[in-house]
């Protein structure tokens, strides 16, 4: 197996600014009607993440362009107990970026090619490396993420993925 150089785990140690306050309700429509209404109308007004637990008003955090927005991911993850050994989900998209990074870490620690790296990584293990803050970007529990990386890397050859370009 192939050491994974320092550089590729960086996304695990950037922090991120947190809002700070709670959204007004003024915001939270805007949100809803004006800069994501089609992602906001993908889950029901009562969904929670299922990675983290953050209902969608808690989702809802700045954009790099400093703009109030909500944003899911609508793909699949490892579900060891599925025929095709994963299930497809709408996670928020912080613990989707989560499972995509852990993915690229896992495939490129063995050189394992391209492929869908969420598919890589089960809800259960996104639950136990993210430290869930209302509003912001997740924080990401290091230790934890050394504690199950070996799974994550065991189930490549499980499961059959295009490695080409």
């Amino acid at each position: 197996m192939n050491k994974r150089p320092e550089d590729i785990a960086h996304w695990r140690k950037k922090s991120f600014p947190i809002l700070g306050r709670t959204l007004t309700s003024g915001e939270i429509d805007h949100v809803r009607k004006a800069t994501s209404p089609r992602q906001w109308g993908m889950v029901p007004e009562d969904w929670v993440c299922p990675g983290c637990g953050r209902s969608k008003v808690n989702i809802i955090r700045k954009t790099e362009q400093n703009v109030l927005s909500f944003s899911v991911h609508d793909r699949w993850y490892w579900d060891g107990s599925q025929p095709k050994k994963r299930i497809h989900l709408v996670l928020c998209s912080d613990c989707g970026w989560v499972a995509e990074n852990l993915g690229v870490e896992a495939r490129h620690s063995i050189d394992a090619g391209k492929g869908p790296n969420s598919a890589l990584v089960g809800v259960a293990e996104i639950r136990q490396v993210v430290m869930p803050r209302n509003n912001s970007r997740h924080r990401i529990d290091n230790e934890k993420v050394e504690s199950i990386f070996s799974n994550i890397v065991t189930r490549i050859p499980e499961i059959i993925f295009p490695t080409g370009n």
